[in-house]
């Protein structure tokens, strides 16, 4: 997980979301003492991963943010709606089940 976040609202989130069940690793900012999309924090999250950052997608709903993952190698698509971001994902991986629209009726 890789989230700009505060501090005070880590107990609310954490308690809405099942971090540890989820996700392999946190990187977060208010732990961080960096935001998105200071370079840094692209540079932290790709050590804790121990990746190639041509191998890390960043999914994240402000282009800034995606800018930077991108400057960094990343790969990265913004999020707009649920339906757009699998499609693009499904695109980038290209995974047919996940970009195919639905036919909306029988041939």
């Amino acid at each position: 997980m890789f989230t700009n976040n505060v501090r005070e609202w880590e107990p609310r989130w954490r308690a809405t979301l099942p971090v540890a069940e989820l996700f392999d690793i946190v990187v977060d900012s208010s732990r961080e003492g960096v935001r998105k999309p200071d370079p840094e924090i692209y540079r932290r999250l790709v050590a804790r991963l121990g990746a190639d950052p041509a191998t890390v997608l960043l999914l994240d709903d402000l282009e800034e943010n995606c800018a930077a993952a991108r400057a960094h190698g990343m790969h990265a698509i913004r999020f707009d709606t649920t339906d757009q971001a699998v499609r693009d994902v499904g695109r980038l991986m290209r995974l047919p089940a996940l970009v195919d629209e639905p036919s909306g009726g029988t041939s």
